[in-house]
């Protein structure tokens, strides 16, 4: 027998603990109807008191018991590693065997093909614990912390950033050291963490980041109250913006988007863009237009941009600036079922207007060929 195998079962008396199963081969106890066993594998065990488990122990020479005590520690009892007698060694070892008992019974029930072909003692039995320990822990995690401070001008060129950004105001001195310090405190208090473990011979490493610098600093900037002033400027300014794109293509934001604005708007504050907005705006203006406009048109750009000859021509003959020019009522003149019409169409379809008359365009164009007709018969007009 090695020095680091035992037999506690070797003077017993029997009953108790079930301490070993050990394959035999004989006649099967497994059989088909109308046949005689067949030679196979039988199993047989071994039993044995806690009271002989004692004795047994106390019998062990100070190597065995030493080994003993190696093996239950690396199955995870907790003992100390020793040769001389030790009554928690003692009280593991029959712990053990009570273990071991159930695990065999356990076997026989679920698993009565493995009893039939291992040895399964005591020494097995804490050989299969200490595997499963090590598998479990392998080498065990090991962290690294590493904490990334600014510097002093890193902090507060930081602050001033997200200041500007932000409040479109510049900190005083003293929100710059203050601000700078607490940010310096944080993140030497929220460092980045790296388990390491190995598992099946694979290294792994797991990183948790440290401090999200910029979600700290936004923290400290939206409880200012410049924040919410800020906030409220560009949501005003953000529903002009939105009004203006809706009258470019022939709407009306409250009319055509009233139960969509306040959507519109809280996405903006969320950080989406605007112009995602104005293109959806600028979609709904050009719906009504024939297919072979609306595909001829550039998405991002308003309507009176894409017609701007024509609004130009407009506002020419009312004698307005353009912006004063309704982009509904060039729309009818410049589109037709074939496209866009020709200026020439345009113009002559603007003049046929009832408005046209009363324009300095009408007047304009009225006195001139008055002009002419002098000129046809020789008269001369004086200018006034």
């Amino acid at each position: 027998m090695a020095q680091g195998d035992f037999d506690p079962n070797a003077n017993t008396s029997g009953g108790g603990l079930i301490t070993s199963s050990t394959p035999s081969y004989g006649p099967s106890s497994s059989y088909r109807g109308g046949e005689r066993g067949q030679m196979g594998p039988t199993v047989s065990g071994t039993t044995a008191t806690e009271k002989d488990l004692s004795t047994a122990y106390n019998k062990m020479s100070p190597a065995l018991k030493r080994a003993l005590s190696q093996q239950l520690k690396d199955a995870g009892y907790r003992v100390p590693v020793t040769g001389e007698y030790s009554a928690t060694v003692r009280e593991a070892f029959l712990e053990s065997n009570r273990d071991l008992s159930e695990e065999i019974q356990t076997l026989q029930a679920n698993d009565p093909a493995r009893l039939e072909t291992v040895a399964y003692d005591l020494t097995t039995y804490l050989k299969d614990r200490a595997t499963d320990i090590a598998r479990a822990q392998d080498t065990g995690p090991s962290i690294s912390k590493s904490a990334s401070v600014s510097t002093d001008d890193q902090a507060r060129s930081l602050v001033t950033d997200y200041f500007r950004t932000y409040l479109n105001v510049e900190p005083t001195p003293t929100e710059l050291v203050e601000i700078a310090k607490k940010l310096q405190d944080a993140q030497r208090k929220n460092p980045s963490v790296t388990k390491y473990r190995t598992l099946g011979g694979v290294q792994e490493a797991i990183s948790t980041p440290g401090l999200n610098e910029k979600q700290f600093l936004l923290d400290i900037i939206q409880k200012d109250p410049r924040y919410s002033e800020k906030q409220q400027r560009e949501l005003v300014n953000s529903r002009a913006t939105l009004a203006a794109t809706a009258r470019a293509n022939g709407l009306d934001l409250d009319a055509n988007f009233g139960n969509q604005i306040d959507d519109f708007l809280e996405r903006i504050k969320n950080g989406e863009s605007i112009k995602n907005i104005q293109n959806l705006i600028r979609q709904q203006g050009r719906l009504f237009l024939p297919e072979n406009v609306r595909s001829a048109i550039d998405p991002t750009i308003d309507l009176s941009s894409a017609l701007g000859i024509y609004v130009n021509s407009m506002a020419k003959s009312k004698g307005v600036p353009v912006d004063q020019i309704d982009i509904n009522d060039v729309i009818p003149l410049a589109v037709t079922d074939k496209g866009f019409a020709s200026i020439s169409d345009f113009n002559k379809a603007k003049r046929k207007l009832s408005w046209w008359a009363d324009t300095p365009e009408a007047i304009e164009t009225v006195y001139k060929g008055i002009g002419q007709v002098f000129n046809n018969f020789g008269i001369m007009r004086t200018e006034v």
